[in-house]
């Protein structure tokens, strides 16, 4: 239906002139269409405007988002060193892995300058009691030794923690995932990162005793472990006995650590004799 502009009478579509009073109706519609695709254009207008706004609006909000999470870290760090036994379970499910992750590369790298700084203290003892040491003036640990020390480091605690994951959910039946439990561990034991920090400065300013490093390095397997012991043993609600899960989760890591050691660490020890003779003999 149209209607007429002259006298108001609707009239059917194609109808070209208007049985009442006879007005030319055939523009009617070319006018109508030209109204209609104005129309359209503004609307299609309307509809790409917030497209080009949009992607620039989620970046804002994507970075603000990974600002905040870094953000909640520290203070998530900073609650693990006041209460380390209440773990916030509303958390980014990456903290955990960060942690163990930042800990090990420093105490690694403080590891590789308290290596060096031993072998060159022992090179100039030996130096001046007029030792043979020839070739070895400028010896110095290769770092991608100390890069397969670090992934020894990473895999050790990773079956440790999957050990006591699987005596969790044995002892108490809950749908926990595996991030949230390392989440739960790495704040339970998060004294080690400001005790790997420490070690680490220290090996910077050429601190080379054995029997620190023997003494921090027990302190800090001692709380890495205690704290698996303190999840599994600490919550309530088990719906099987404790003990048992404790024994599950040895079992596990005692077996994975059997297997590593045959297929991993014989063949990784053998590598790094064999980096060091290389090293030392190319320096000969």
């Amino acid at each position: 239906m149209k209607k007429c502009p002259q006298c108001g009478a609707m009239m059917e579509k194609d109808v070209n002139f208007c049985t009442s009073c006879g007005y030319d109706l055939r523009n009617v519609d070319v006018q109508k269409e030209k109204t209609a695709s104005a129309a359209n254009v503004v609307q299609n207008t309307a509809k790409i405007e917030p497209q080009r706004t949009e992607p620039e609006v989620q970046n804002v909000n994507t970075s603000n988002k990974t600002e905040g999470q870094f953000q909640n870290y520290w203070q998530w760090c900073v609650d693990s060193w006041r209460n380390p036994g209440t773990s916030n379970p509303n958390v980014a499910s990456w903290y955990g892995w960060l942690t163990i992750l930042i800990k090990d590369a420093l105490i690694v790298l403080g590891l590789y300058f308290c290596a060096n700084t031993i072998i060159n203290t022992l090179i100039d003892w030996a130096n001046h009691r007029g030792s043979n040491i020839s070739g070895w003036e400028n010896f110095h640990v290769p770092f991608n030794i100390m890069l397969e020390i670090f992934v020894v480091v990473v895999i050790f605690e990773a079956v440790v923690i999957g050990g006591f994951y699987a005596g969790y959910r044995y002892v108490y039946d809950r749908k926990l995932s595996f991030l949230e439990f390392v989440n739960r561990s790495a704040h339970a034991c998060n004294l080690n990162l400001i005790l790997a920090a420490a070690f680490f400065l220290l090996m910077i300013l050429g601190l080379n005793s054995i029997k620190f490093v023997v003494v921090l390095f027990l302190v800090m397997l001692g709380l890495f472990i205690a704290s698996q012991h303190a999840i599994l043993f600490g919550d309530d609600g088990a719906v099987r006995d404790k003990i048992y899960g404790f024994l599950i989760a040895f079992a596990i890591i005692f077996l994975c650590l059997m297997i590593l050691d045959s297929i991993i660490y014989s063949s990784m020890i053998h590598s790094i004799i064999n980096q060091i003779m290389a090293t030392q003999n190319g320096s000969m």
